[in-house]
């Protein structure tokens, strides 16, 4: 495909950390913005499966006791070990985010085993310390629970924790 050239201008900050970016990369500035565009322009475009997901929880809402009661067993576990509030990795599709009463979460914990379930987070990731979010510990829990976001994840790290999910429900 025939590339074009295209003048854009941007916020000196922006182009500040576009510079920092490409170098570490050891990217040109066109590749990456290439790449960031792609990868925008690909979240904009909503699945026809998407787009009925969202319409058919909006026809018929979750009730919120059921999904409480779905998430009891896990987060009144966590209350009973003593751990109160634990952070978590969102890991629902973006999509049901704006329309589903809960949220398919994976526990973050300090407890690091170095197994292929786990993807390591840390102060790269935007966390306060070392810590893995383990794949075996998956749960369904009301949104509402949610307090505030922490930090969001690399690409690196969404493929990572993509691959320690196939691994812990045995699709890999």
């Amino acid at each position: 495909m025939k590339a074009s050239k295209v003048t854009v201008s941007l916020p000196g900050e922006t182009l500040v950390a576009l510079e920092r970016a490409r170098r570490r990369l050891r990217k040109t500035r066109s590749a990456v913005v290439t790449e960031a565009l792609a990868e925008w322009l690909k979240s904009q475009d909503v699945s026809d499966a998407d787009r009925r997901y969202a319409e058919a929880y909006l026809r018929r809402p979750e009730r919120n006791q059921t999904t409480e009661a779905m998430a009891a067993a896990t987060v009144g576990e966590w209350d009973r070990w003593g751990c109160g509030r634990r952070p978590v990795v969102l890991v629902s599709r973006d999509s049901a985010y704006a329309v589903r009463a809960s949220v398919t979460v994976i526990e973050v914990s300090t407890t690091i085993r170095g197994i292929a379930s786990e993807v390591a987070l840390g102060l790269r990731a935007g966390l306060p310390r070392k810590c893995v979010a383990n794949a075996d510990n998956i749960a369904t829990i009301p949104k509402k629970w949610l307090e505030a976001r922490l930090a969001a994840l690399r690409v690196e790290k969404l493929a990572e924790l993509d691959a320690a999910i196939r691994f812990s429900l045995g699709m890999s």
